[in-house]
């Protein structure tokens, strides 16, 4: 049998550090109410999948903050720009980790397509500051990520959804 699962009331609910950071990524993709929604549920499905142990290291602590905030940036990638988040998972699938990047070398991949201009310039802003995380972490949950992502299971082969 598989790892237990975290208790689904700790699992649901949706922590200051991450409501914090939700505020940060939301640059990153629209801001109706609807997409707003899927945003906060599909984190909150997410953290449903998760061990105790998977879930505490999601959360992180105060002085070493979880891995919430890979998976919400790609989260908002996903939701608010699907094309380019399935362009960002295939970068992160072929990343191999040596030279080590950051977020903003992914922000730098360029196209014809409006909508991803907007998305890199907003992906750029974002990664001011501490927010320029590694590929490694950012690869290191995708595969999971990947599963919340219509159009990356749309693309795929069956049976090799989110796998990466």
């Amino acid at each position: 049998m598989g790892e237990t699962l975290a208790a689904p009331a700790e699992a649901l609910k949706i922590t200051e550090p991450e409501l914090a950071f939700m505020d940060k990524v939301s640059p990153l993709m629209p801001r109706t109410p609807r997409a707003v929604k899927r945003f906060v549920n599909i984190c909150r499905l997410y953290k449903a999948a998760l061990s105790p142990l998977a879930l505490a290291r999601f959360l992180g602590t105060p002085v070493r903050p979880g891995n919430y905030r890979v998976v919400q940036v790609l989260l908002a990638l996903v939701t608010g720009t699907p094309l380019f988040a399935e362009r960002i998972f295939q970068e992160l699938r072929e990343y191999a980790g040596d030279p080590p990047k950051r977020l903003l070398d992914l922000a730098n991949i360029t196209t014809a397509e409006p909508a991803w201009k907007t998305t890199s310039d907003a992906l750029r802003a974002f990664c001011e500051g501490d927010c320029n995380l590694p590929l490694e972490a950012l690869k290191e949950v995708s595969g999971l990520v990947a599963r919340y992502s219509l159009q990356n299971m749309v693309v795929q082969t069956p049976g090799e959804a989110g796998l990466g």
